[in-house]
């Protein structure tokens, strides 16, 4: 019985393991290369960057604006008052975060992403004296959203706002679900699995 038992703990194990190689084989294979991997942006807001495909059919803009908590400045200025230096950090509680997929060769929308900013970090400091003012704005946060085709994109930023221009760096990873073909896989190794097990069970 303790054999019999344990040979059916073995199949079952067996059995999920395999369905999670498989799942994990396939949401590999369903990566959208293009639109995944590390971008900077070239754009002077230093908030949008973009991309476009191998062949140049289809390019891909997306502008990123998070959003902060109410920060507390402390700041610090000389003797006589004439210049001074503050900073502030907190959290990134949210934001918009929104793109196109759109043809090259007459800027046609192919699909539109619609996503948020889910959380991070920001530091601001500036600094200012008698007729002068530098000031820069840190980021760095993680966001999710969709497009309207079914691809799926999560990723992470570190962006910089400053007196003296703007940048911003972006890793992300996009998807295109498969639903259909993992509910085949899903179900035929879930099926093979109880047969398994039935014959097991008649012995």
């Amino acid at each position: 019985m303790q054999n019999r038992l344990g040979r059916i703990f073995l199949l079952r194990t067996l059995g999920i393991l395999a369905f999670s190689i498989l799942t994990a084989y396939f949401a590999q294979a369903s990566t959208v290369p293009w639109m995944t991997g590390d971008f900077a942006s070239t754009y002077i807001d230093g908030l949008t960057f973009s991309g476009i495909s191998p062949d140049g059919l289809l390019q891909f803009q997306m502008s990123l604006i998070p959003t902060t908590e109410d920060l507390t400045w402390n700041w610090t200025c000389d003797d006589l008052g004439l210049s001074c230096f503050g900073e502030a950090s907190g959290l990134i509680t949210g934001g918009m975060a929104i793109g196109d997929i759109y043809y090259s060769s007459d800027s046609g929308v192919f699909a539109t992403f619609t996503g948020s900013i889910v959380g991070g970090s920001v530091y601001e400091w500036m600094s200012f004296g008698n007729g002068w003012i530098s000031w820069q704005n840190y980021y760095w946060y993680d966001f999710a959203g969709t497009w309207t085709n079914g691809f799926s994109t999560i990723g992470s930023a570190y962006t910089s706002t400053s007196s003296g221009g703007n940048s911003g760096y972006y890793h992300l990873t996009t998807v295109t679900p498969e639903p259909g073909t993992l509910l085949m896989l899903g179900s035929g190794v879930l099926g093979l699995a109880g047969v398994v097990r039935g014959r097991v069970f008649l012995r």
